[in-house]
Formats: structure tokens, C-alpha cells, sequence
């Protein structure tokens, strides 16, 4: 038992070492994003380093409240252009800012959602996708059907980050119902993901370069799902 208590203490050392080190990165990432944006060009240049911005405070760089500016310019902008993957991406970010400001988000993550499909775009549909099933869905055997079905159709076409965040929830949905293995073979796939991105980050055809939403490497990602399979 004594053991069992010095690993668990040593275990979450690590995380809060991790953890620290995480927020001292983000916060150079926040300059470098804020640098970007002043060189962007207007569309889906701006709108990327935009919810990027948003995802950086809302990973722990305060004030939250600025995140929701972030996320709320990109929301308008897409609407501007017309752009419907970029505006499920934006109103999803809007709904987890709220949620994080405890303000009324009742059916906004499904709505988000719905916007993605509308679009037809693969990575915005996967990503309101595994936000809604690890946030808001609460059956597991609908949120399987549903993960698995995005990475049945054609999981090549995702972005690495998202592809890393389909396997992350799909193995909690199988821990939910007690398939372990399952569980397990999911997270290995997650983490593998994760770190393959620093070596291989995937270039947006519509950026023409890569994404500033993996800025951090996928470290958080990457963190977060060896948390969640530590437990």
C-alpha cells in the first residue's frame, strides 16, 4: 500500500512538472500566434491562428474571457466568407468557452455539430464529433458507433490532431463500458498519434502550410491522454 502511494505521488510530481512546463511553452506560443495574426491574410489564414489563440487561453493562459474574443472573431469572419467547416469550428469553440465560463451552452455542442456534417468536411465533422461525445454525449455505445464510423470512412483524410483525439475518446468510451483491451489498444493508438506529429506534421491543402492549432506539437494532446490512461 505504501508503495502503491509514493508511485501515485511520484506520478502526479510528473504531470505537475509537465503541466508547468506546458503553460511556460503556451505562453511563448501565445507571441508567436499574436506575431502570426498581424501578418495573416484575411480568411482561413486568420481564422486558423484565431482559434488558435482561443485554444491557447483556454488551455490555461488567462484571462478565459479573451479566448471568447478569439473564438468570436473567427465565428464572424467564417460567417463572412461562407465558410461552414470553419464556422462549426468556431461555434464549437464558442461552446466550450461558455461551458468553461459556466454560461448557458445547452445544445451547442450538437449544433456545432450539425454544421460540420452540413459541410462535408472530414476534420470538421470529426473534431465536433469526439468534443460532443467526450462533452456532452453520455451513452457510450452511440459515442463507439459514431467515432468509429468517422475512422471506418477514411481516416487518412484527418489532421493528426484529431485522428489522436478520435482514438483518446474512443478509448474512454470503451473504459466507460469496462472493454479494457479495447481501451487500451485505443490509447496506444492516441498516444502514437501524438507523438508522430513533431516528425510529421500534416500540411493543410486550403492553408498551404501547416496548421497553427498543432503549435504546441501535439505536448498537450499527448499529455492529457497519458493522464487519462494513467487512471
Amino acid at each position: 500500500m505504501q508503495r502503491l502511494v509514493y508511485c501515485l505521488i511520484f506520478c502526479l510530481s510528473l504531470v505537475s512538472l509537465a503541466f508547468q512546463n506546458t503553460v511556460q511553452a503556451q505562453r511563448s506560443q501565445k507571441d508567436s500566434l499574436l506575431f502570426l495574426l498581424e501578418n495573416a491574410q484575411p480568411g482561413l489564414d486568420s481564422i486558423d491562428i484565431l482559434l488558435s489563440l482561443a485554444r491557447t487561453h483556454m488551455l490555461g493562459e488567462p484571462p478565459l474571457e479573451k479566448s471568447a474574443e478569439y473564438a468570436q472573431k473567427a465565428l464572424e469572419l467564417s460567417i463572412r466568407i461562407e465558410d461552414r467547416a470553419q464556422e462549426a469550428n468556431a461555434s464549437l469553440f464558442v461552446a466550450m468557452i461558455k461551458r468553461n465560463l459556466s454560461q448557458a451552452h445547452e445544445g451547442e455542442y450538437e449544433k456545432a455539430r450539425n454544421i460540420a456534417l452540413d459541410s462535408g468536411d472530414p476534420n470538421a465533422i470529426a473534431f465536433t464529433t469526439y468534443v460532443w461525445v467526450e462533452n456532452s454525449l453520455r451513452n457510450p455505445e452511440q459515442g463507439i458507433a459514431v467515432l468509429q464510423a468517422i475512422l471506418d470512412a477514411d481516416s487518412s483524410r484527418l489532421s493528426k490532431k484529431n485522428l489522436g483525439n478520435i482514438y483518446k475518446v474512443l478509448a474512454y468510451q470503451y473504459e466507460t463500458k469496462a472493454d479494457y483491451q479495447k481501451s487500451e489498444a485505443a490509447y496506444f493508438k492516441a498516444i502514437q498519434t501524438f507523438e508522430s506529429i513533431p516528425n510529421d506534421p500534416k500540411v493543410v491543402p486550403e492553408l498551404g502550410r501547416v496548421s497553427a492549432s498543432i503549435i504546441d506539437g501535439g505536448k498537450v494532446n499527448l499529455l492529457q491522454t497519458l493522464v487519462y490512461d494513467s487512471l
